[in-house]
């Protein structure tokens, strides 16, 4: 019997509280099924059958109605099949990309995967995009059954559907780890993403002064890059795990790459001014690129956190690999937080790099949403089951380090 250690037990149990019945309509896509707890959410994660899950929305938009699509490597081929459609039904489409066409990325990946691979993985064409934001690094599908150029008002018979995450609407997106999350019938979500979705086609470039959000939302909010700095601000939501230390407090921050010196110091300052019992159980869950281009960050991580922190590493030495020659990523970007019972979720379209600043990326704030923090924590679970514990690495004694250097 495989053994588990008493903190990923602990974890485990919030997730599976998190979930309750929850359970049931994980992933079906029928919001029918699945049972809230607590607050009622309108958000559901998806993590398999992304996909899927966007074609059947985009399907189910009338004539009139509006899909407007943000991925920076979009080639999807059954997403642009299910978009071809809407067009021809008399649905209003937009594309935004980083690139005119797939074509151009398949390629740019040749020298990396082989020709006859590229063509493999954008075989069909996609149509060009309507817009080509360089920066762009923002995934997000949204529909309304009327389009928001013809009205935009609010009402309860209007139909909206708005996804965010991590995938890049791309064919190997399928791949990886990655989430989404659907909201449904959310005017003011709907009409926040709209509001940027016109930004980004607008303004190509982020601009370099940011604000930084010190405290939690206490309602469901979008930010964009383009005047916060997510960076910072996922630092300070750490932050206040250790502000009035509550028993029981825990935190999962998901990550493709990970290079926050803001987080760094929070986490070493709050660590240092707690007792043992006051201080919060973090798990850091990174792809392994993260460990192979910042290992100074990962042993600071786990130097000040010692035994209340751990940090997983997804496919280390990249044994994982599609078509035998790409490895596979933990691509997922959430924050989930636990504090004095209350539960929080924050999704995002960037990594925790100073790169995510200069690129277009959205953070997404899920205050109080069980649900959604249980189909998180569970997701968590499922990844670090696959993932490698990081250790410290051990020092060569002094001694050896001079014989060594003796022997140069």
């Amino acid at each position: 019997m495989k053994k588990y250690s008493i903190i990923t037990l602990i974890f485990a149990v919030s997730a599976l509280v998190g979930m309750n019945s929850a359970l049931v309509g994980m992933n079906t896509g029928t919001s029918k099924s699945i049972v809230p707890v607590g607050p009622v959410s309108k958000s559901t994660a998806h993590f398999k059958g992304i996909e899927k899950r966007i074609v059947e929305r985009i399907d189910q938009v009338p004539s009139g109605g509006f899909v407007g699509i943000q991925g920076p490597f979009f080639s999807s081929k059954v997403i642009e099949k299910s978009l071809r459609a809407a067009d021809d039904r008399g649905v209003r489409t937009e594309r935004h990309s980083t690139r005119r066409d797939a074509v151009g990325r398949a390629e740019s990946r040749q020298k990396k995967v082989g020709k006859k691979l590229a063509k493999k993985v954008t075989k069909s064409a996609i149509k060009p995009a309507d817009v080509i934001i360089p920066h762009l690094h923002t995934k997000r599908v949204i529909m309304s059954d009327i389009d928001p150029k013809i009205d935009i008002s609010p009402s309860k018979k209007r139909k909206y559907v708005v996804f965010e995450g991590s995938h890049n609407l791309s064919e190997l997106a399928k791949y990886h780890q990655e989430m989404m999350v659907e909201t449904q019938d959310d005017s003011p979500h709907f009409k926040r993403h709209y509001e940027l979705f016109k930004q980004d086609a607008a303004s190509k470039t982020p601009p370099a002064k940011k604000q930084v959000i010190q405290k939690t939302p206490n309602k469901k909010t979008v930010v964009s890059s383009r005047d916060v700095d997510l960076l910072k601000s996922k630092a300070e939501r750490v932050r206040s795990l250790f502000k009035d230390p509550q028993p029981g407090s825990s935190a999962d921050i998901v990550s493709m790459g990970f290079d926050s010196s803001p987080m760094v110091k929070h986490i070493r300052e709050g660590y240092e001014k707690l007792e043992s019992p006051d201080k919060p159980r973090i798990r850091f869950i990174l792809d392994r690129s993260a460990e192979e281009s910042h290992p100074d960050k990962l042993r600071q991580l786990k130097e000040a956190g010692g035994k209340h922190l751990d940090i997983y590493t997804y496919n280390k030495g990249a044994q994982k690999k599609i078509f035998g020659k790409i490895p596979e990523l933990q691509h997922m970007k959430s924050m989930t937080m636990e504090k004095g019972g209350k539960k929080s979720v924050v999704t995002s379209t960037g990594n925790l790099v100073p790169q995510s600043n200069r690129d277009l990326n959205i953070d997404t704030y899920f205050p109080r949403d069980d649900q959604l923090f249980g189909q998180t924590r569970l997701q968590n679970e499922k990844v670090i089951r696959k993932s490698t514990k990081y250790e410290l690495p051990i020092p060569a004694p002094k001694d050896i380090k001079k014989r060594i250097e003796d022997i140069d």
